[in-house]
Formats: C-alpha cells, structure tokens, sequence
C-alpha cells in the first residue's frame, strides 16, 4: 500500500466512515459477504458516508500479466491525503464475460478492503 506523506486526517475520517457503516450495525458486518453482484449496493451504501467525510474513492485498472486484470484503489481526502493499493485478480479465461466477472467482484473486495469495513 502506498499512501501521501501524512494522513493522520484521512485516517481519522476513515475510522468515522467504519464507525458508521459497521460498527453502528450492532457489531454485524453489513458487508459481510458482499459479492461481485452487490457492488452498486456497496457503493450506494458507502458512497454518503464518505462524502460526509471528505472522500472519494476512485478505481482503475492498470498493466498487467496475461490472464490477470490489475486494479488500483485510491481513497483521497479533502486534504489531499490519499492512500492507493492495488491487486491482481486471476481471470478464469479470456474473454469479456470472464473480464466483467472478476472486475466487478475486483472492484468490490477493493473497495471494501481499501476502507477497512470488511474481513475478507
């Protein structure tokens, strides 16, 4: 993981962001389990939240091996802080269909995994 020199704000603003998705569920993970088909739930849920407290997540994918999609998760704060890491998820075979498949459950676990709000 890679992340801006200092980033004591955008650690504080995450950990309000888990406080309120996760921890206000009574303990229950909300997200436990989300899968490839519920990253638009994911993303509605999370997305007002982390408005609320000065971020925005953006993904992308980038270069990678034969039969390997890589994607990069950027979680930014008002300050400029920011905090990127990337993952390389095998594709079961090479076509669109199997592309779109593992992008999705890709951009999911991600997204979850970048904001700390899921024990994967």
């Amino acid at each position: 993981m890679e992340h801006s020199k200092q980033i004591g704000q955008l650690t504080a603003a995450l950990g309000m962001v888990q406080v309120e998705l996760v921890y206000s569920a009574g303990g229950d993970d909300p997200f436990e389990h989300a899968g490839a088909s519920e990253l638009a739930t994911v993303l509605r849920r999370v997305t007002p939240a982390l408005n609320r407290y000065g971020l925005a997540v953006v993904q992308g994918f980038e270069p990678a091996p034969e039969r390997y999609l890589k994607l990069a998760t950027m979680v930014m704060h008002r300050s400029g802080q920011w905090l990127r890491s990337t993952a390389l998820t095998p594709l079961a075979e090479e076509t669109v269909d199997a592309f779109g498949a593992a992008a999705t459950e890709a951009r999911c676990l991600g997204l979850l995994t970048a904001l700390g709000i899921s024990d994967w």
